[in-house]
């Protein structure tokens, strides 16, 4: 005969799964996002380096400088 705790551990691994395979869904979809350039609407632009101000500026935000492989244009995303 199986004891009530033993459901009660049972239970708890099973929440815990739940939440791991949660937080790893939310995590990769932070890092797979498709940026696409909002002048021409091509993908895969290329990372390129902050001015000075800007880098201090936009550290606390978190943002990120592109420039479009196609029309050159530079933009910020998060």
């Amino acid at each position: 005969m199986v004891s009530y705790l033993t459901y009660v551990k049972i239970a708890v691994v099973v929440i815990a799964v739940i939440v791991v395979l949660i937080i790893m869904m939310l995590y990769l979809k932070r890092f797979t996002k498709i940026n696409k350039c909002p002048n021409c609407g091509v993908k895969d632009p290329q990372r390129v380096e902050r001015d000075l101000f800007t880098s201090i500026f936009l550290f606390f935000y978190k943002v990120q400088s592109y420039r479009c492989h196609k029309c050159w244009q530079r933009y910020y995303l998060r």
